[in-house]
């Protein structure tokens, strides 16, 4: 029952854990949309003379 019970909660574990890393995926995916979308735009900008 104990290696049963064991075996059960590393499951659950590994699918809580590729829960977070599929979150974090996506976030990291976003970040980099915007990310490129400031660098687009800032690129845009006119530069300031010193």
């Amino acid at each position: 029952q104990i290696a049963r019970d064991a075996e059960v909660a590393r499951i659950y574990a590994e699918e809580e854990l590729k829960g977070m890393i599929d979150s974090l995926d996506k976030s990291n995916e976003t970040i980099a949309k915007y990310l490129q979308e400031y660098q687009d735009f800032a690129s845009e900008l006119p530069r300031k003379r010193g």
